[in-house]
C-alpha cells in the first residue's frame, strides 16, 4: 500500500492482519535492546518488551478504575500544525451548526476560522441544536473551511431548538457510547445512551447523555478524580498516550503523536473514562497488570489489529476532501504518511484502540 503525507490516522481495532509493507527507518516498534535512559520521560518508566520508543509510565488509581500512561523515548514528530476542539472553542475559531435548510441527525457543519487544521475526536460531546450529538468519527477540518462532520445523536426526545448553534461538552462520552457511534447505527447508540443514564440514575423521563453525565454523583467522581489523574499525569514527562483501566481490565488506549497534542486532549478524555467508572460497581482490588498493557501498545501499534470499518473504513478523514492538507491524503480508508519521514507510530496524530471493538 503506498502510503504518503502525514498520518492522521484513529483506529478502533480488532485482533487481525497489519499492512505488509516494511520499514527500516524510525520503525517504533523496532526490536533490539532498549535504552536505559529515556528522552525527556520519567526516570521509573518502565520499558515495553520488543519496543525502544514507547515506555509505560506508572499506573495512576481512582477508585475502581486507573490510567495507564504511554511515554515517547525518542523525538516526537511535530503534531502543533493541529489545534483540538477544546483550543478552537477557547480562542473563538469554531462554529457548529445545523446543516443550514437541511438539518440531518447525522451531520453537522463544522466551520474553522482558524489558522491551523482542526482536530474532532470521535466521541467529543456537542451540546446545542436540535439535538445533542457526539462526534463518530475523528475529522479533520482544514483552516478556512467549512465541512460536514459524520454525528450520532445523544438525544432522543428532541427535535427542536432555539438555537441551530452547538458547545463543545468539554467532555468525551462514555466508552459504550463512543464504541456504538464508532461502529453501529443511531438505534444502538440511543440504547447505550439509555442504559448509561439508567446506571447513573437519572431522572426516567431524561433523554439526553447529559442528564446521566450531569449526576451529582456522577460529577463529584468526575471532579474528584480528575484532580488525582491530572496529578499523577503531571510527575510525568513525555506522556503521550493513557491506557483506560477498570477492575484491572483494559478498556481503551488513546494514542497521539506529541505529548502537546496529548495534553491538549486529555482532559476531555479523563471526563470520559471517570463518568464511566461512575457507574461501574466498586471493586477494592484494582490490580494493573503492566505486563498485559505493554503487549497490548505493541500489539495495537504493530496494527496486529485489523480495522473494523464502516462508512469506507474513514475513522479519520478530511470530511472536505481537499487536497492541500500538507500532503495529506485519504487512502483506502486511513490517512497514511511515508513513515521514513521520522515520528511515532508511522506518523500517528491519533488513534483509539480497544480489546473488543467491533465485536457484533
Amino acid at each position: 500500500m503506498k502510503t504518503i503525507g502525514i498520518l492522521s490516522i484513529s483506529l478502533i481495532l480488532l485482533a487481525g492482519c497489519a499492512s505488509n509493507k516494511k520499514q527500516t527507518t524510525h520503525n517504533p516498534t523496532e526490536s533490539g535492546p532498549n535504552p536505559t535512559t529515556s528522552v525527556g520521560t520519567t526516570s521509573g518508566s518502565k520499558d515495553i518488551e520488543g519496543m525502544s520508543m514507547y515506555a509505560l509510565g506508572d499506573p495512576i488509581r481512582s477508585g475502581n478504575m486507573a490510567i495507564v500512561p504511554v511515554v515517547l523515548r525518542k523525538q516526537a514528530p511535530d503534531t502543533d500544525q493541529y489545534i483540538t476542539l477544546g483550543e478552537a472553542k477557547k480562542q473563538g475559531w469554531i462554529e457548529i451548526v445545523e446543516v443550514p435548510g437541511d438539518e440531518q441527525v447525522d451531520t453537522l457543519q463544522v466551520r474553522n476560522s482558524g489558522p491551523k487544521p482542526l482536530l474532532l475526536l470521535a466521541g467529543e460531546l456537542l451540546l446545542g441544536g436540535k439535538q445533542d450529538r457526539v462526534v463518530a468519527k475523528d475529522t479533520i477540518v482544514p483552516p478556512g473551511k467549512t465541512v460536514d462532520v459524520p454525528v450520532f445523536c445523544v438525544e432522543p426526545g428532541r427535535w427542536t431548538g432555539s438555537s441551530m448553534h452547538f458547545e463543545y461538552g468539554d467532555t468525551t462520552v462514555p466508552t459504550r457510547v463512543k464504541k456504538a457511534a464508532t461502529y453501529g447505527e443511531q438505534q444502538e447508540v440511543w440504547a447505550n445512551v439509555r442504559g448509561y443514564n439508567s446506571e447513573a440514575k437519572a431522572s426516567a423521563g431524561a433523554s439526553t447523555l447529559q442528564a446521566g453525565i450531569s449526576q451529582k454523583a456522577v460529577q463529584e467522581r468526575v471532579q474528584k478524580g480528575l484532580k488525582v489523574l491530572r496529578d499523577g499525569l503531571k510527575k510525568q514527562n513525555n506522556v503521550v498516550g493513557v491506557m483506560f483501566v477498570i477492575d484491572g481490565q483494559i478498556q481503551t488506549l488513546e494514542m497521539f503523536g506529541s505529548s502537546r497534542l496529548f495534553d491538549a486532549s486529555v482532559d476531555g478524555l479523563l471526563k470520559g473514562f471517570l463518568a464511566d467508572a461512575a457507574v461501574a460497581p466498586e471493586n477494592a482490588k484494582n490490580d494493573v497488570s503492566l505486563k498485559t498493557c505493554g503487549g497490548f501498545v505493541k500489539d495495537s501499534l504493530n496494527q496486529r489489529r485489523q480495522l473494523h470499518s464502516k462508512a469506507n473504513g474513514a475513522y479519520l478523514y478530511d470530511a472536505s476532501g481537499e487536497a492541500d492538507m500538507k500532503g495529506v491524503e485519504l487512502r483506502d480508508g486511513a490517512m497514511k504518511s511515508d513513515a521514513t519521514a521520522g515520528g511515532a507510530a508511522e506518523g500517528l496524530v491519533h488513534g483509539t484502540y480497544s480489546k473488543d471493538s467491533g465485536k457484533r
